[in-house]
């Protein structure tokens, strides 16, 4: 699994957290957007895979996507859109958490500026995702090169994602996949 590349399958990694007797699967899935038409069905299949494996398990999502010029981007929300229709108490669930990839923290004057910039992340995806709740937005800087290949920030990064997944483990509960609706790209997913 690699902050590098684009996924195109299914990668999962066992993980046991050092301050719990836990082991959590980690899942890496493809997108659900997927611009080139052969890659729709390989994604989904990659999907069906990871949904399938682990429908007794109490789950816990972080969607991750990004902003360009602050805006969260179409293809996400439409990606996010067909999650919940195929799971709509997950998507609902405080258990699931976006996390905003690569913005640039030096952008903001303060600590105070880049919390606004969550909150209007979070109203933006709130309202245009219908969501009964806020969306809980956690923002990760964006690292340059030097930054990805430093083993001090990476694993800084690792136990920040860590400390969230112990704080979403209360509010998990198994994937329940809605009734009659299946995960196929071409028909859920409609770009805007």
């Amino acid at each position: 699994m690699s902050a590098e590349s684009v996924t195109i399958e299914t990668q999962f990694r066992d993980v046991p957290f050092a301050t719990m007797p836990l082991t959590a699967r980690v899942y890496d899935i493809p997108g659900l957007i997927e611009a080139d038409a052969r890659h729709k069905l390989r994604n989904a299949s990659a999907n069906m895979f990871a949904i399938n494996d682990l429908p007794a398990a109490p789950t816990i999502v972080l969607f991750v996507m990004e902003a360009q010029g602050g805006r969260v981007i179409d293809e996400d929300q439409c990606a996010f859109a067909a999650f919940a229709r195929y799971c709509p108490a997950l998507a609902a669930s405080p258990a699931t958490v976006f996390i905003m990839n690569k913005v640039n923290v030096d952008d903001f004057s303060s600590a105070e500026a880049l919390a606004a910039y969550a909150g209007d992340i979070s109203q933006q995806l709130t309202g245009g995702l219908k969501l009964g709740h806020a969306a809980r937005v956690e923002l990760i800087d964006n690292f340059s090169a030097a930054a990805r290949r430093d083993a001090t920030v990476m694993s800084d990064l690792r136990q920040r994602l860590w400390r969230l997944v112990g704080e979403l483990l209360p509010a998990a509960s198994p994937l329940q996949p809605a009734p009659g609706v299946s995960l196929e790209l071409d028909r859920d997913v409609a770009l805007k």
